[in-house]
């Protein structure tokens, strides 16, 4: 059985990563790259649990301040084995 983890972020926060990201807003080399670790890691950790998320798409990864959050876990699977 998967359980959901629900965070509860700001509005403001969701309407901007809803209306995406603006001209002036770019991440610099060294926020990609910690971005990127939040999300392997984030992986690695569901993986090693046996489950499989199955929806991973931009919309499903949230950002508040500086940490990764995913979300929409509808499609996710507990592996057997």
């Amino acid at each position: 059985m998967v359980h959901e983890c629900i965070t509860v972020v700001d509005r403001t926060i969701l309407d901007s990563l809803i209306a995406g990201p603006s001209s002036t807003q770019k991440c610099t080399e060294q926020q990609v790259q910690v971005f990127m670790k939040q999300l392997l890691s984030a992986l690695k950790f569901m993986h090693d649990k046996k489950i499989a998320h199955l929806d991973l798409r931009p919309e499903a990864i949230l950002l508040q301040d500086d940490h990764l959050c995913l979300a929409d876990f509808g499609q996710s699977r507990r592996l057997v084995r």
